[in-house]
């Protein structure tokens, strides 16, 4: 059974995660140390301020520099994207260049602001027109009322290894991934101190009975396969 972190952001250069390829190399160490077999990095993209084109082609740099390193760490690294979702998504052209590779699973972050029907509206067009499958990404972040709700939607659902920092707080998430409610978790790394990474360790720790559900759907998403 390999770990795979399902959220990250390590691309030296493609967002606040890593500044420089020096950040992102120690960011590999940490994640070696923690046994980590599989990263998913996710840079942000949103789409309101910055071309599609723009994006894509500094991750592609971004990638290009860090790939020739990855064999010293002996762990995979797959690019992808952490999509913001705004009212215009659905209808962006290329959209389905976002998604993990050669999957149609797309990584959505949900808005900060108030939910409003836009956002169900939005993610009901990228799945029946855009035909694409939103993995919604971190969770345990957004507020109670609207997470609940969307919950209930059966999509593919991500949370970070930080939500079960603290014993009381956590016993709400963890009580989700007792019940199959969600399915991926991820470190969501910045920086270069291995904070999160260590917290992803001590999280599986935590979630010792279900790791093997967890790593299992992520090997699922990953190969393209509905969970």
């Amino acid at each position: 059974m390999r770990k795979v972190d399902f959220h990250a952001h390590l691309l030296p250069g493609a967002d606040h995660g890593s500044a420089s390829l020096a950040c992102s190399l120690k960011q590999l160490s940490w994640a070696q140390s923690m046994s980590i077999d599989c990263i998913v990095t996710t840079p942000h993209f949103y789409g309101w301020k910055q071309q599609l084109s723009d994006f894509l082609s500094v991750r592609e740099q971004s990638w290009g520099e860090l790939k020739p390193y990855l064999n010293e760490y002996n762990l995979e690294v797959i690019p992808a994207a952490e999509v913001t979702l705004f009212r215009d998504l659905p209808d962006l052209l290329g959209l389905e260049q976002l998604t993990l590779p050669n999957t149609s699973y797309i990584l959505l972050e949900m808005p900060m602001e108030t939910w409003g029907n836009w956002v169900y509206t939005a993610i009901e067009k990228i799945i029946s027109v855009r035909k694409l499958m939103p993995i919604i990404v971190h969770v345990d972040r957004y507020p109670e009322h609207e997470i609940d709700k969307l919950l209930d939607w059966n999509l593919v659902y991500q949370i970070n290894a930080e939500a079960f920092d603290h014993f009381w707080k956590s016993r709400k998430y963890i009580r989700w991934v007792e019940e199959q409610r969600v399915h991926l978790i991820g470190s969501d790394t910045h920086g270069e101190d291995g904070t999160d990474f260590r917290k992803l360790d001590k999280a599986l720790k935590r979630l010792s009975k279900h790791e093997e559900y967890l790593m299992n759907n992520a090997e699922r998403v990953l190969s393209g396969k509905m969970i």
